[in-house]
Order: structure tokens, then C-alpha cells, then sequence
């Protein structure tokens, strides 16, 4: 495995963006240099606790397929010979498989998919429960549908849990698997969506499933601030889809640039992001496009569906910066506005809860700029503030997720079911009413 530059910023990358929701925020600016090439930074001066070094240990097995047990990543001072290291070594030397070493107890059914052999190996190095919550916590943000059912198919037979186990630590595990199971049965398919995830670049993963390209739609999704979801896990959204019609692209963004200042190895800023997709995809030729954004993924959802021509937007809980941040909303609108004037309308629709005043202000305001138009809706949401702001999660509690997305990001652009410009629709979910607004 060669050891170009290019390589090794994305071993740095990947190790920067696990730790960043971990560790004090007075590291962010220095995890970013890290991760730009720029500076090294030593690991005890991280402070990092036993669950952080269990992020960092998930991270490098599902980012950059290593398998690392503790004791061996304590053998490193920096950030920067830990990156080194992973990105010079041969992928068959380094990876250490636990379940092969001798003395090792729990040797059971050697052909274990990757997922179940991770969570072996994350049960046995646990020490408190923690640990196992963190490993929850990283497989939401990757897994596909597919690989949550294979994880209840190896545990209803016996053979996901190694022996001994920690009673705790199996009550934590099989309770979120439970969990997981029952979101995404919630849609009423029999069947895990059969993606298979492809990793483009860090933080970028592009999920495919069987079927021409050219008769398939790209949905292209914008995570919120900081997040590597879209609100909701990862398989939870995937299943909304069909895997013979649909392909997703999400691009997360750990680093809570809200995409403005770019992504690291992929642009400076939001348009030079947008660009890097538009020359990632161009090859694939997908025959439709339909973008989505959560939060403060809107603002670059919105400007990749005039950008890349796709045939309908999707904002989700959209929200401008406080007005302390004017610059920044100047800036916001100047680009929106920039936008239309690319020459392709897609259909846009903004939906929210609406008790959240904040995200309704954004439709409104942002839907203005667009050469359509735009309209707004006042309606009981679920909740208020924070809550009402995480619609996605709302409509999961209650499952109605598959017919939100159904309505919305999955309907015919020219079906008269969705709101023409300037018009209010409102539709109920259960105990949740979310307004569609057309731009």
C-alpha cells in the first residue's frame, strides 16, 4: 500500500474526525491542521479517555478497514506516526484479528461478516458499558439496513454475543439492536434495502444497489452541523428507499462547517464541494438527480439542486446562522440568489415542524429569493425549539418516516399532490403536522 500524500491526509482526516465530538473544543483548530498536514499532535495532550480511544479504534476499522486492538494504539505518541503507521503498513500485516490469537477465548465461526467480527472485538476490549454505547452510537452513523438485519439474524441465533460476555455490556448491545430493528421495520418492509456502501472520501459514502444508473434516481443528502446522520440513523434512511430505484450519496460534516467552509480533501467551500460532486457523479449517469438537506445541510441541498440540475430539492428543518453571524446570512442569501440564476428550476420544497418559528422564518425568507416563489405554513408541530427542530427523528418515534419521505423527497415532481409555488399544504403524521413550502 503506497504512502502518498493523498493517503495519508485521508488517514489524518479520518482520525480527526473521530476525534473531534470527543475531545475538549479547544482541539478543533488543531485536529484541522492535523488533518490538513499543517501539524502533529501528541496523544497524551489529548487527554483521551477510554471511550474516546474506543472511538478512535471504531474509526479506524470501519474508515480505514484496520483492526487495532488498545494495547497497540497505546504504543503511539503522536497523531501523526499513529497515521503514518496505518497509512505505510500492509493492509495484511496490520490488521490484527483478535479472535485468531492464541489464548483468546470465543473462537467461534471464523467466516464472521466484518460487522459481527467488529462487535466481538469491541465487547471483549470493553471495560464499561460506555464503550459498548459508543460502538452504538458509530454504527448508526454507518451501517446499512442490510448489516442491522445481519446483526439480529447472527444474535437470534446465538452467535453475535462472544462467550462471557459482560451482562451488561449485552444488555446494552442487544437492547439498541432491538431497537434498530423495530425503526426499520416500522416501514413495512419485510426485507433489509440491499445497499452496499462505497466510501468516496472522507465523510462522503455513496450507497448502491443492484440496477442500470441510468434508470435510477442519485438522492444526494447534506447532514446537519456536525453530524454525520441525517437526524436519523443511517439505516433508518436508507430503508426509506428501493435499492433498484435509488442510490444515496450523504455527505456528513463532522468538522460543523455547515459545509460553508468546505469539506477537508474535497473543497474549500460550499461551491467547491458542490463541484467535487458534480465531477464524482458525471461518470456514473444516473438518470435523475433529487437532493436533500437536514438543518444547516439545506443551504448547500438547495444550491446543489440548481447546480447539478436535479429534479427536486428537499430542505428539512432549514435555519439561517443568529443574526450575530450577519456576514454569514448576507453571504447565505447572496449564493441562493446566485443559484437561480444558473439556469435550471428544480422543484423545491421546504418542510418543517412548525412550532420552530426560527426554521419556519428560514422557509420563507430563503423560498423568496427563488424565481418560483415561496410560501409558509403555520402549523401544530411536535414540540418546540430543539425537539420541533428534529423533525426526521418525530416522524421515526412515531413511524411515519416512509410516508413523509414518500410525500416529499420520493414524489413525482409533477404530481399535483405537492404544493405549487406559493401555496400551503399541511399534512398530519400521527401526532405531528409538518407544512410543506414550495420555492
Amino acid at each position: 500500500m503506497s504512502t502518498d500524500s493523498h493517503q495519508i491526509r485521508a488517514v489524518r482526516t479520518a482520525i480527526a474526525e473521530a476525534l473531534i465530538p470527543v475531545v475538549a473544543p479547544e482541539f478543533s483548530d488543531s485536529l484541522a491542521d492535523f488533518a490538513a498536514g499543517k501539524a502533529d499532535i501528541a496523544i497524551d495532550k489529548l487527554s483521551l479517555d477510554s471511550v474516546a480511544r474506543m472511538e478512535l479504534l471504531v474509526a479506524l476499522e470501519l474508515e480505514c478497514n484496520v483492526v487495532m486492538p488498545p494495547e497497540q494504539l497505546a504504543s503511539f505518541e503522536t497523531l501523526g506516526a499513529l497515521a503514518t503507521h496505518v497509512a505505510a503498513a500492509d493492509m495484511q500485516d496490520l490488521q490484527v484479528r483478535l479472535d485468531d490469537r492464541p489464548g483468546t477465548p470465543g473462537r467461534i465461526d471464523d467466516n464472521a461478516p466484518a460487522v459481527v467480527a467488529l462487535v466481538r472485538r469491541v465487547l471483549r476490549a470493553s471495560r464499561a458499558v460506555a464503550h459498548v454505547r459508543q460502538l452504538c452510537t458509530n454504527l448508526e452513523h454507518r451501517l446499512s439496513p442490510a448489516d442491522v438485519f445481519e446483526l439480529q439474524q447472527w444474535h437470534a441465533s446465538g452467535r453475535l454475543l462472544p462467550p462471557n460476555c459482560d451482562a451488561r455490556f449485552a444488555d446494552c448491545l442487544v437492547g439498541w439492536l432491538n431497537a434498530m430493528s423495530g425503526l426499520l421495520s416500522a416501514g413495512g418492509k419485510a426485507k433489509a434495502e440491499p445497499f452496499q456502501p462505497r466510501r468516496l472520501a472522507p465523510a462522503v459514502w455513496h450507497y448502491v444497489g443492484s440496477g442500470n444508473t441510468a434508470d435510477k434516481v442519485l438522492i444526494i443528502c447534506f447532514t446537519p452541523k456536525g453530524s454525520r446522520r441525517m437526524m436519523i440513523p443511517q439505516a433508518s434512511l436508507l430503508q426509506c428507499f428501493d435499492a433498484t430505484k435509488h442510490d444515496v450519496l450523504i455527505l456528513a460534516d463532522p468538522w460543523g462547517t455547515c459545509f460553508r467552509d468546505g469539506v477537508p480533501l474535497i473543497g474549500k467551500d460550499v461551491w467547491a464541494v458542490i463541484d467535487w460532486v458534480a465531477e464524482k457523479i458525471a461518470p456514473m449517469g444516473y438518470g435523475n438527480i433529487r437532493t436533500v438537506g437536514c438543518s444547516a445541510g439545506s443551504y448547500p441541498a438547495i444550491l446543489s439542486a440548481y447546480r447539478l440540475r436535479a429534479e427536486l430539492g428537499l430542505s428539512v428543518a432549514g435555519r439561517l446562522p443568529t443574526w450575530g453571524h450577519l456576514a454569514t446570512i448576507i453571504g447565505i442569501v447572496f449564493n441562493v440568489w446566485r443559484a437561480t440564476g444558473l439556469g435550471h428550476q428544480p422543484r423545491l420544497i421546504m418542510a418543517f415542524s412548525a412550532r420552530t418559528n426560527r426554521d419556519r422564518r428560514y422557509a420563507r425568507r430563503i423560498g423568496r429569493l427563488t424565481s418560483a416563489g415561496s410560501y409558509a405554513a403555520d402549523v401544530e408541530g411536535n414540540g418546540i425549539g430543539h425537539r420541533g427542530h428534529m423533525v426526521l427523528n418525530a416522524l421515526q418515534d412515531i413511524g411515519a418516516l416512509q410516508r413523509f419521505v414518500n410525500d416529499t423527497l420520493l414524489a413525482d415532481p409533477t404530481s399535483d399532490g405537492l404544493p405549487a409555488a406559493r401555496e400551503t399544504v399541511s399534512r398530519s403524521y400521527g401526532n405531528v403536522t409538518t407544512p410543506f413550502i414550495s420555492a
